[in-house]
Order: C-alpha cells, then structure tokens, then sequence
C-alpha cells in the first residue's frame, strides 16, 4: 500500500511539474508588449482578449514666435486599453492636468486646466501578409467628451485614425497612420488631417529605438500645417511592464520649436 501511495504521489509530482512547466512555455509564448506610445503613430495592434493595459506619461513643450515664449507641462497623459475580444479593444484617455506659461516681454501669464476626456475603440482590420505586401492595419474610432476646464471644448469632437504597419525583418518595422478630427477651438469647426511614418529598431530583447516625422494639416482654419521630427527609446523591464524617453522638434514655423517626455505601459 506504501508503494502505491508512494507511486501515486510521484505521478501527481510529475503531472505538477509538467503543468508549471507548461505555463512557462505559455507566457514565453505570450504576445510582445505593443503600446501606443512614445511615438505619435499608434501601434496597429490591440491588447487581445481580457487583457488591460495601462499607459501614462509626461511631456514638456517649448514654443518661440514673434518674441512670445511659451512652455507647457503635460501630465499624466493617460490611456487605458482594455480587450474585448482578439481583435477589438476599448479606450479610455485623458491627457489630464495641463499648464501653460507664455512671457512676452515684461508680461508673464499662466494657465492652468484639465482637457476633454476621450472614448472609443480600436479594430484590427487585416494581418500583415507578405505575399503581397499588404500590411497589418486597424483603426481607431472615437471622440472627445465636454469635461476639461480651460484646456476642453464645449462640443465633442469625433476622430478616426487608420492605422498600418510592416514587419521588415526581425529587428525593423515600419509603421503609420493618416487621421481626421473634427475640432473646435475658439469658436472656430475646422476639420484636422494628421499623417505619420515611424520607423523602428530593436536594439536587443529588451530596449528599442524608433525616428518619426508627423504632420497636423488644419483645414478651413487661419493656422497652417505643423510638421515635427522626433525620436526615442523603449525599455522593456519585464514582459508587461516598459519604460520609455522621447525627443521631438519642429520643423516649420507653424509647429512647436521643441518637445520631451517619458512614460510608461503597464499590461495585466
């Protein structure tokens, strides 16, 4: 009877070290961390089924123009991506507390405020197909809820961004996204078209480098397009946890002269 518990005890042993050994091999196997940030192009990708992903972030904007200075704090910069299924994710972001300082001269004024809330979905389209060199895509829909004070609009403001990516090899991808938003500011509806390409690196397992020119072209609006340059890097501490810094400036009168940040992706 010693024998037979003794057996017994061993196959149960065995079958717990297969099990662990098992879900080892499942989390190895576990989809990469993909987040939307630092870089202005969203990635193409959505966090999967039941799935929860948090991202936040900091970001310091200077501006000179016609002897008007300008610095702006950005903070926390919050997306929430939450799975619905593989294939469709729901989000929730909020750029959060936003403060403005502009010195002309003798006069020095500052503004302080929250912006808008914003909800929506992003779908995956289609898988990236090497054949015909079709690439990943997926879009984003979603719009602007009244709720910030100073720094929100009194009317929502619907946006939709499509989104593609390619795989070049094991180390390279190309990535972009050409949007249109309908915005309000200052009494004035002008529709916004954004284009972007990025172009990103993996430098080893865990830290990645990506350069990134993106354009604001208003229509029907008195400002012209904004054209940016930036860079940065992602540091993968663990599967679901990353780390990333960014840089950025502009390239034309119309954009901001200069821009930083950092932030995070936390992923259950």
């Amino acid at each position: 009877m010693t024998r037979y518990m003794l057996r017994a005890f061993s196959t149960s042993q065995l079958a717990l070290v297969l099990l662990l050994l098992s879900s080892s091999a499942a989390r190895s196997q576990e989809e990469p961390l993909r987040s939307d940030r630092p870089d202005f192009t969203e990635s193409s990708s959505t966090v999967g089924r039941g799935r929860v992903q948090l991202e936040g972030g900091y970001t310091f904007t200077h501006d000179s123009e016609a002897g008007i200075e300008t610095d702006e704090h950005v903070l926390p910069e919050l997306l929430l991506r939450a799975g619905l299924s593989d294939t469709v994710e729901f989000r929730l972001s909020w750029e959060g507390w936003i403060q403005s300082r502009i010195e002309d001269g003798a006069i020095r004024d500052r503004v302080e405020g929250t912006a808008d809330l914003e909800v929506g979905v992003k779908i995956e389209i289609t898988e990236q197909c090497d054949c015909c060199l079709r690439p990943e895509t997926a879009v984003i829909v979603s719009t602007t809820v009244p709720s910030g004070e100073e720094f929100g609009s009194e009317e929502v403001q619907p946006l939709v961004n499509f989104l593609y990516s390619w795989e070049l090899n094991e180390c390279l991808s190309l990535a972009g996204s050409t949007g249109l938003a309908a915005l309000d500011e200052d009494d004035d509806d002008f529709l916004e078209i954004s284009q972007s390409l990025s172009l990103s690196r993996s430098l080893n397992d865990d830290v990645g480098a990506y350069f990134e020119w993106y354009s604001l072209m208003r229509h029907s609006a008195e400002v012209g397009p904004e054209h940016y340059l930036n860079g940065g890097f992602t540091f993968l501490l663990n599967p679901n946890f990353q780390l990333d810094v960014r840089a950025g400036f502009g390239l034309n009168d119309q954009a901001d002269d200069f821009f930083a940040g950092t932030g995070f992706a936390k992923r259950w």
